[in-house]
């Protein structure tokens, strides 16, 4: 009889056992790693395309609104143009967005109005650029992520905020 090599199923076991364990001791680390990234991510994601807004309404010639809806916990674009009563957008890049479950909106702020802390805050993108300032304010518990839209030079810029510790 000539010599198999092969594993047995005691060893199979053996190995699968292993590396479940490790998984088990892992998993909850990573998802620690994964949240904030996540919140990253959405925040980068707003700017961008917060941006590419501006520059849409700037080269369409039409005026666009972005709205930040608190209630329904999401994000929107509205168009205003002739013939679309709904003002719906036909933008593949500009479509509805819901917040993160874990996304903590620390402020909304917009010029004129001031700070809003419930309903909408909607911001025009016209022809000639952002109309109004305004800051958002977004937070995973350990980081913020400020978003602030400057009427001057009608960018959309990110700053990341550490929390110091007590």
């Amino acid at each position: 009889m000539k010599n198999k090599k092969a594993f047995t199923f005691i060893e199979l076991l053996v190995i699968l056992s292993i590396i479940s364990i490790v998984a088990f001791l892992t998993l909850p680390r990573l998802a620690t790693v994964i949240k904030p990234k996540r919140i990253e991510a959405f925040a980068y994601r707003l700017r961008d395309t917060l941006n590419y807004l501006n520059e849409t309404a700037i080269l369409k010639k039409k005026v666009y609104l972005f709205v930040f809806d608190l209630e329904e916990k999401s994000y929107y674009f509205r168009v205003s143009e002739r013939g679309n009563l709904e003002g719906k957008v036909k933008d593949r890049y500009l479509k509805k967005v819901d917040f993160p479950d874990f996304l903590e909106i620390k402020m909304l702020k917009m010029q004129p109005g001031g700070e809003i802390r419930e309903g909408r805050m909607i911001v025009p993108f016209t022809p000639k650029g952002i109309l109004y300032p305004f800051l958002i304010d977004l937070s995973d518990g350990e980081r913020e992520y400020v978003l602030e839209g400057n009427v001057v030079n009608s960018k959309i810029e990110l700053k990341m905020l550490k929390r110091e510790a007590y």
